[in-house]
């Protein structure tokens, strides 16, 4: 069954989006059985990684450290390293379309059936837990937790690649592990690498290390050698 044969009707607060200008006087078509349809790339979309990833693949060491869930007060918050405390976790209640869309693409699979039924032929993906893997100013740590992003996300969308295109996460603060880094992602043959925001995080400091830096010369030599884009996410 198609997902477009079970998405209910939009409730009240939904029904502006179904007024649009439509295509009329379009080169091509947006629509996804059109024989002219436009390529149409989502260009920030998120993984869904398993709760227990990281606990799974980075050393013991680190396992108190990750960022996880705690009990605040009665509450669930996330709990990051980076941050000056733990973030309480709203409650949101989705129903009609958003409920299911929300529950949607659990497997690559699934996901490039959704992506197909809107007439999306590929997706750029970041993180989603794992944007709080730039949250420390500890590069070791920030290295091993993108190292282990990096191989899930390898052997979770490596054989739809060409679909569902997940950005390779790099810890910039040390140049010489980010480079190997991105050399390993580039052979594996991913087709992006994704840098936090700033080197170091934390607000903005000009003590600290910074892109325009002539030190980081080599790290940008290195993307332009496996020639490979560049992108960046907020809250990172």
């Amino acid at each position: 069954m198609s997902l477009q044969a079970v998405i209910p009707p939009p409730d009240a607060n939904n029904e502006w989006r179904l007024a649009t200008p439509g295509s009329d006087g379009w080169e091509r078509s947006p629509r996804p059985n059109a024989g002219d349809k436009y390529f149409m790339v989502s260009a920030d979309g998120h993984v869904q990684e398993p709760s227990n990833l990281w606990v799974e693949r980075i050393d013991r060491k680190y396992h108190e450290r990750l960022p996880g869930i705690v009990l605040v007060s009665g509450q669930q918050a996330q709990k990051t390293e980076g941050f000056r405390q733990p973030l309480t976790l709203a409650k949101t209640v989705l129903e009609g379309e958003d409920k299911l869309r929300n529950g949607a693409g659990k497997t690559p699979e699934a996901r490039i059936a959704d992506l197909s039924a809107d007439g999306v032929d590929a997706e750029i993906m970041f993180p989603n837990k794992g944007l709080t893997m730039w949250a420390t100013k500890d590069v070791e740590f920030s290295t091993a937790m993108c190292r282990a992003y990096n191989d899930w996300a390898w052997e979770t969308f490596a054989e739809v690649n060409d679909r569902l295109a997940p950005m390779a996460s790099i810890a910039p603060a040390n140049v010489e592990t980010a480079i190997a880094e991105i050399q390993r992602c580039a052979a594996l043959g991913f087709r992006g690498v994704t840098l936090p925001c700033k080197p170091v995080f934390g607000p903005p400091d000009h003590e600290e290390p910074n892109y325009n830096l002539r030190e980081f010369d080599p790290l940008w030599a290195a993307i332009c050698d496996v020639d490979l884009p560049v992108t960046f996410h907020i809250s990172t």
